[in-house]
């Protein structure tokens, strides 16, 4: 069971360095909204495709996106809703974090 914890510590480590990218967290965010082509994502990021296209593949890796063609066009979701509240609830612990700053 020890080896099970560390692989999945592992793996959870190594997921979670996605999100160590501003672009990708936008990603996650814009994403959750429902399923965007690449184009539509590059022009409301304002980030170029072949930069976004490393993104993409990235997170494709490790499981976080999914694609699906429709004829020219690549278009992507979140594998799972769990990952989008994950940044969701950091994003509200940094927001508590500094209310409570203040207060000190």
């Amino acid at each position: 069971m020890m080896a099970n914890s560390k692989t999945l510590c592992q793996r959870q480590a190594e997921f979670c360095s996605l999100f160590a990218h501003p672009v990708r967290i936008r990603l996650m965010l814009d994403l959750g909204e429902g399923e965007k082509s690449a184009g539509e994502l590059a022009e409301k990021l304002g980030v170029s495709q072949a930069n976004l296209s490393q993104h993409f593949r990235l997170m494709k890796d490790r499981r976080a996106l999914r694609c699906r063609k429709e004829g020219k066009m690549v278009y992507y979701r979140i594998t799972s809703p769990l990952f989008l509240q994950a940044i969701r609830l950091v994003r509200q612990g940094i927001l508590e974090a500094e209310a409570t700053q203040d207060d000190e």
